[in-house]
């Protein structure tokens, strides 16, 4: 139990904003594979523009916690696929979110 102005010390396993991007990606990459799409490639053979989108909707997901879609663009027509993975990315961050390196003010900085 954190004392008042205590910090907390960023762990090395401490996760960052890529690595739940790759969790996101890889499970979103399975659910495709359960509805006959193998198309997507693994994290680490994806391309960087699949890498990097993956990584801002992570971004935007931590920082908008809020927000209704990760996905820009969405609409009515909005495919049940494009839902089902926004819906697993948001639940995703929101899981690993406490498991990310995180620094505590002290009063002192906070002044």
């Amino acid at each position: 139990m954190r004392g008042r102005g205590a910090r907390e010390e960023v762990g090395v396993n401490a996760l960052t904003s890529t690595d739940i991007a790759a969790v996101c990606y890889e499970a979103h990459r399975v659910y495709c594979s359960r509805i006959g799409d193998s198309s997507p490639l693994s994290w680490s053979q994806a391309p960087d523009r699949e890498r990097e989108s993956a990584i801002k909707r992570v971004e935007f997901g931590l920082a908008h916690p809020n927000s209704r879609y990760l996905a820009l663009g969405f609409s009515r027509e909005t495919s049940e696929r494009t839902v089902v993975k926004d819906r697993t990315f948001r639940a995703i961050i929101e899981a690993l979110r406490p498991m990310m390196a995180v620094k505590i003010r002290t009063p002192e900085e906070s002044a």
